[in-house]
């Protein structure tokens, strides 16, 4: 059956059918498909359908400042499993997300693999090659290398340093990382000028 060129998020909704892989892309709030998710979700809450999802994303995908992302999915039943680079994160002040609920809870299976590898599956997935697919991959994996927020093992890291009495800031992490790199990126880039691939 041929789709439409667009369709409404309610619409869309409608067209997924339970045990389906999800893949979401943003990062954090930004590009968040947050009217798409509300979608899926008040659509469970009303039908109870679509049951058992997984999804899949490099990035955590909403934020804890009005952007629910994937606590819209965050429904006991609808969700199944999550497979994800991050999840949503912010100051212990504020109200926990719906999603660490149901992860602490063991409601539903959790993964956090690396953006990285997250995204280089997708973008096989998706056919992408050449120029595209290698300008997703440096930038996923030469982007934490500059700011603190970048990845969750550079904050697992942060975390760890501090247990030890050190301190490293948002911008003392981002004069180094302006420092490591560009120098990075430049040879990454040079050798896939040097030697393409494909």
């Amino acid at each position: 059956m041929p789709l439409p060129e667009a369709m409404s998020a309610d619409d869309a909704a409608r067209l997924i059918p339970d045990s389906a892989v999800v893949a979401i892309s943003s990062s954090a709030g930004l590009n968040a498909p947050d009217r798409m998710m509300r979608a899926i979700g008040e659509r469970f809450a009303r039908e109870g359908r679509p049951r058992a999802l997984t999804t899949l994303h490099p990035i955590g995908t909403g934020d804890m400042y009005g952007i629910p992302g994937i606590d819209h999915l965050a429904q006991p039943g609808l969700l199944k499993r999550v497979i994800a680079g991050s999840y949503p994160s912010g100051p212990s002040s504020l109200p926990m997300p719906a999603i660490w609920r149901l992860i602490l809870e063991d409601a539903i299976e959790a993964y956090n693999l690396p953006s990285g590898l997250i995204s280089a599956s997708a973008v096989t997935a998706a056919g992408i090659t050449g120029a595209l697919r290698d300008a997703v991959l440096l930038g996923v994996d030469l982007g934490p290398n500059l700011s603190v927020t970048g990845s969750l093992a550079t904050i697992l890291w942060l975390i760890a340093i501090r247990r030890e009495g050190q301190q490293i800031g948002f911008w003392q992490f981002l004069k180094w990382g302006v420092f490591v790199m560009p120098p990075a990126l430049a040879v990454a880039v040079l050798v896939l000028v040097i030697a393409p691939h494909q």
